[in-house]
């Protein structure tokens, strides 16, 4: 080796056998063989004289191997444990090895020896283990009372040996624990095995070495999932020691087994589709789609008639009334002025506009007049905000409840170089403002549709307000000048606030920040005040401090590091709090920074050594040292601190979780802290008890096990329980609808079960209809915002997406529609879901949370969902900065790949100590095996084709490709995903619901470096489920749930967006509710109507002066400016607009945008 070169070492398995040696045609044993009967007669006579003290006999059995019967199934190597509890296996296993008598010479070598029981001693609290106590027993052994004790495994079957005997102790003390809890007539449930079960075993063996170093060997205190993996092989070992009735009695077999919870519809997949329960409401807005046939209009106790206009959700505002009586519009008609709502001819196709005139029902658009300028040659020009109808929003072309309604949307003239003029006007329309469908003017309007955001918002005075120039308001009077736009608008930043910005102008990752200072540069080149920010750094421990190179990702450093930058370079808010050093990171700040989550517990210190022991708090003086050191933080900091975790909020949501699956949507709803699941509902009974084994407590949560069909029908009827709340009861809807029906993988969309699945959005809208909760997340596929066309007519395509917006918008909901991608929240997979968010009126609808993680630089996803009348998409996903680069499915397993969690390395062994379910769930071959083993590990992301075309580099694998598959996957595309190796360093693909590496869509399941799919722990790091988290079922059913969950870091991440649209802001003291938000304790049934005011009681005057909106004011003799003020150009979006000029058709005018909660201004009240 070259003199200072480093030394380079490979680690060799320390075998690769998978089958008994026995079985290879060459091989030789060093010994012949010899019958048992053989064998155990020679032997006999000399363990008889060993055993005198003993009623049966004892032979040692050494350098043996367990294998499945090769006659009925592949001879594979298998762990003990396995035996009578896998039903993988055949009954019965076989054996090989040597048999002898304890010191005696006399050995013989007996090969595939029947295995029909595993005797194991030492069971009780008076032993500290029984791994030293195992016998075998076979057939000719039974019948002469003889024992095999079992010595020294072969060098072939040492890695499946050694993780039994951990199983077997495993084994030993659950067995002791039952006991000792069921003596004193206690039961014993799965949550036992959390911390319970670890504190009975320091107490009862805390001095044994045997124990603590077993215990070690698993590495913590919750045996929940090593107790759940190994569920078979306990029962066996409780029914054989304490007997049958009395294991029958421990509640944790019938959690473990799927047998706690009743299941309300046991016999639903042996019967046809069954029809879909929905509400009248929600049936006459759905009938008349393809999936009308599975509806059935199910009427009930608190819902209201088809068609109810007092059945909508009640506004915050008092209605009033504009406009002329219907005698008087003539002449209003020939006098417009500011505050009319006018109607005028819809561009044409043939005009150029960006408007499609497809599915418009009306020839009309509609406008509020903003200003009217002086007359010109052409007569007099109108300032216009556009009103919308249902069909230029996400609802589309949809059934739509009320033909009366309109949207104040954002989008005016007003910086449009286009206007209205006079004589286009066709008509002057009476509106009531905040009203009722059964109101007796034209229209009525209570929402705002804010068009760069393509949401639904509650209507408030200050949308009227134009904010880019003066204009006359309507709302003069109601408008407060140093209001928010947004319902419960997150407050303005202000010193001491936590943010992300870019210290330069194009940077693609954010760094966190504490505002010192918040003031105008007067000193621009423009010759225009600039918004700046003075920030306190707060560095990245591991990358600053030495001492700690495995800190996490989101723990930083506090630091005396102050920088001005423009305000413009603020990407958003993050939440910063600080714990003490060395302590245990709660929940949600251990999640590696999703949701933009930080903890601190050291500070900068550029003094001198000795200074920082005897100060934390001494300032910076001229001996500063060159390199900064680093020490606990032990006096407050000068920043505001985010919510601690622990804390029980008063003001929780009482959550129903829908179509909930394994809990990961709910869960992570909750782990927010504001969000309390109270009741849950899914059909399979593998997911129900695996969201009730992750329950804090078993009350915590009731479940409905069955169809979501039975459980509304019986709220419906009334027949309310502790599974089936009653209305006013539910505060909080979230749900993931079956999404086969949208999801491209699936091939037959026009089987009844996909028209049924589609179906089930229609119930998710009934739930809605029922409950009217106060927030409702629902999460699906892309493909769901996208138009299915129908199979009977392939010209025709039916919105699903569309018509539920229709339901939820009409009841009076704000909506808002969101692309999350798994990724850009700290999850290493490329999944995509879209997520409509709802909220009622009386609270502030969540603005989607900020991404904490970027994407791969050269990474191909989609951007945008869905289509708008106006060619806009309907949902996108966000591009700027982020605080970390995006999470590689490669570091998210890195401790999986070295260590004991190595030892998984082909898959055979099927168990980890430490981690139970790293374990594969897809039982493969040796066909399959070889496939896999000749797929090349480099480069990366390999698959057969990819190999084929490398045959010029690696000859010898060419042959051996075209023996091993058929010409169908040699003559794949590049890209295809059968037999493809993830590539470690980049993204996993989407998790699906099975693992099948042979799947030309789905295939790309194949470990990077080792011959096997991934574990079920590899595919559940790439959702982002905690590790301690139990999955109960088979591994095939684990891999189910996984592949059917909500990625837990964006739901997390949603989470906190209700909490801070539920609380008012993310901080430790957050502000007080909305003096309009009824207390989820104390709200009634939601059915309660608002009386119209008459028109008499208007505010509106027909005579205002012009209105100017506050652009800066004067804080403490500071100049201060608003941040929208300065948001850098590429916010505005070039969008078509209506109604362009009659000469110049301008597709590219930019529009105005109303400040969203995400643009925060930089300080607090301007009326200050």
């Amino acid at each position: 080796m070259r003199e200072g070169a480093r030394a380079l070492s490979v680690q060799l398995p320390e075998s690769t056998v998978t089958s008994p040696r026995s079985v290879a045609v060459n091989y030789e044993p060093r010994l012949a063989v010899t019958v048992e009967t053989t064998a155990v007669d020679e032997l006999l006579a000399t363990a008889r004289l060993r055993c005198i003290d003993k009623d049966y006999v004892e032979l040692e059995l050494d350098e043996f191997e367990i294998y499945r019967d090769p006659d009925k199934t592949q001879a594979r190597l298998v762990s003990l444990h396995h035996l009578g509890t896998d039903e993988r296996l055949s009954p019965r296993l076989y054996f090989d090895g040597i048999l002898s008598v304890g010191g005696s010479s006399r050995q013989f070598y007996v090969q595939r020896v029947p295995v029909v029981e595993v005797p194991v001693d030492n069971y009780g609290a008076d032993c500290d283990t029984a791994a030293e106590s195992v016998w075998l027993r076979s057939e000719v052994g039974r019948t002469r009372n003889v024992f095999y004790r079992l010595g020294r495994p072969s060098v072939v079957y040492k890695r499946f040996f050694r993780p039994f005997l951990w199983i077997v102790d495993l084994g030993k003390h659950f067995v002791d624990f039952c006991e000792h809890l069921t003596s004193d007539g206690r039961g014993v449930r799965l949550s036992h095995f959390k911390t319970a079960f670890a504190r009975w075993l320091r107490r009862v063996h805390g001095q044994s070495t045997a124990c603590r170093r077993w215990h070690a060997q698993f590495g913590r205190d919750d045996f929940r999932t090593a107790v759940t993996a190994h569920r078979e092989y306990l029962w066996k070992e409780v029914s054989s020691i304490l007997g049958e009735e009395r294991g029958r009695s421990i509640g944790f077999f019938r959690e473990v087994s799927c047998q706690l919870y009743h299941n309300w519809t046991p016999d639903l997949d042996r019967q046809p589709v069954q029809p879909t329960v929905v509400t009248p409401y929600n049936y006459r807005l759905f009938s008349h789609l393809a999936i009308g046939p599975y509806l059935q209009e199910t009427p009930g106790k608190g819902v209201a008639r088809c068609g109810d206009a007092t059945s909508i959700l009640p506004q915050c505002q008092t209605s009033f009334r504009t406009g002329p009586e219907a005698a008087d519009k003539q002449a209003a008609l020939r006098a417009i002025q500011v505050g009319d709502v006018i109607s005028c001819l819809r561009d044409s196709t043939a005009s150029g506009s960006g408007w499609s005139a497809e599915g418009e029902r009306s020839p009309f658009w509609y406008a509020l007049v903003h200003r009217v300028t002086s007359s010109s040659p052409t007569g007099r020009r109108l300032d216009v905000a556009w009103l919308y109808a249902p069909e230029h929003t996400p609802c589309r072309q949809m059934r739509y409840p009320w033909r009366n309604e309109l949207f104040l949307s954002d989008h005016c003239t007003c910086d449009e170089d286009v206007f209205l003029a006079e004589h286009d006007v066709v008509a002057v329309h009476s509106v009531d403002w905040f009203g009722r469908p059964d109101t007796t003017a034209d229209f009525f309007v209570r929402q705002t549709y804010l068009c760069a955001d393509r949401c639904f918002v509650r209507l408030q005075a200050e949308h009227t307000v134009c904010k880019s120039s003066p204009m006359l308001a309507l709302f003069a009077d109601l408008v407060d000048a140093g209001s928010n736009r947004y319902a419960g608008a997150a407050r303005p930043l202000a010193v001491g606030d936590t943010v992300l910005a870019t210290l330069a102008a194009h940077d693609v990752r954010s760094e966190p920040f504490a505002i010192v200072a918040l003031f105008a540069d007067d000193n621009s080149i423009k010759g225009e005040p600039v918004p700046m920010a003075r920030l306190r750094r707060l560095l990245r421990r591991r990358a600053v401090d030495a001492t700690a190179p495995a800190a996490a990702d989101n723990e930083l450093v506090y630091s005396q590091q102050i920088v001005s930058l423009p305000a413009s370079r603020i990407v958003g808010r993050c939440v910063v709090r600080v714990f003490p050093a060395d302590s245990s990171i709660p929940s949600p700040y251990n999640r590696g920074g999703a949701g933009n989550l930080f903890f601190m517990t050291h500070k900068e210190c550029l003094v001198s050594n000795t200074q920082c022991a005897a100060s934390a708090t001494a300032p910076a003086t001229s001996n500063t040292t060159s390199s900064p050191t680093y020490i606990p933080l032990q006096e407050p900091v000068s920043l505001r601190q985010g919510f601690h975790p622990t804390p029980t909020c008063q003001r929780k949501l009482r959550a129903l979780d829908l179509f909930c699956g394994c809990g990961s949507l709910g869960r992570g709803l909750e782990d927010a802290g504001v969000v309390e699941t109270r009741w849950a509902n899914d059909i399979w009974d593998r997911a129900i008890h695996t969201l009730m084994a992750n329950r804090a407590t078993a009350d915590a949560v009731e479940p409905f096990l069955g169809s979501a069909d039975e459980l509304l029908a019986r709220a419906l009827q009334g027949r309310y329980s502790r599974a089936v709340p009653a209305p006013g009861e539910v505060d909080l809807i979230s749900g993931g609808s079956p999404c086969q029906g949208f999801s491209v993988l699936t091939s037959d969309k026009a089987a009844p079960k996909q028209y049924k699945n589609r179906s089930m959005v229609a119930s998710f809208a009934s739930m809605v209809d029922l409950y009217r909760p106060l927030y409702g997340v629902l999460e699906n596929v892309p493909a769901f915002v996208a138009r299915q066309p129908r199979q009977q007519d392939k010209n025709h395509r039916e919105d699903i997406f569309g018509q539920l917006l229709c339901a939820l918008v009409g009841l009076g909901y704000q909506v808002a529609v969101h692309l999350g991608n798994a990724w850009a929240y700290g999850a290493p997979q490329s999944r995509q879901r879209v997520f409509l968010l709802f909220a009622a009126p009386a609270v502030r609808l969540p603005v989607f949370p900020l991404p904490s993680h970027g994407s791969p630089s050269d990474f191909h996803a989609t951007t945008a969902v869905g289509g708008l009348a106006n060619g806009d998409c309907i949902a996108e996903a966000w591009d700027g900065p982020t605080a970390f680069p995006f999470v590689s499915i490669g570091r998210a397993t890195a401790d999986l790949q070295i260590g004991p969690a190595a030892c998984v390395d082909d898959g055979f062994v099927d168990v980890c100590i430490p981690h139970p379910d790293h374990r594969v769930c897809a039982d493969t071959s040796d066909q399959m095996r070889l496939q896999i083993a000749y797929v090349p590990p480099f480069p990366f992301g390999m698959n057969v084709p990819r190999a084929m075309a490398r045959r010029h580099e690696d000859p010898a694998t060419s042959p051996s490709l075209r023996v091993l598959f058929t010409d169908h996957v040699l003559a794949a595309k590049m890209t295809t995903n059968a037999y493809k190796r993830v590539d470690p360093t980049r993204l996993l693909a989407t998790v699906t619901t099975n693992c099948n590496a042979a799947d030309g869509w789905t295939g790309a399941v194949l470990h990077w470096r080792h011959r096997r799919p991934l574990t079920v722990l590899e595919v559940r790091r790439a959702q982002g489920m905690p590790d301690d988290d139990v999955l109960v079922g088979s591994p095939k059913d684990q891999w189910k749930m996984v592949g059917n969950a909500v990625a837990r870091p964006l739901a997390m991440a949603i989470g906190l967006a209700v909490r801070e649209a539920w609380l008012g802001s993310l901080d430790e003291d957050p502000r007080p509710p909305s003096s309009c938000r009824p207390s989820p304790k104390n709200r009634q049934t939601p059915l309660t109507t608002v009386t119209a005011t008459s028109s008499a009681s208007s505010p509106f005057k027909q005579n205002r002066i012009f209105k100017t909106s506050v652009r800066r004011s004067t804080v403490s003799g500071a100049t201060v400016v608003s941040l929208a003020d300065t948001a850098d150009s590429d916010l505005d979006e070039d969008r078509p607009h209506k109604r362009p000029p009659p000469v110049v058709i301008d597709l590219t005018a930019k529009r105005p945008r109303y400040d969203s909660d995400s643009e925060a201004t930089m300080v607090g009240d301007e009326s200050s």
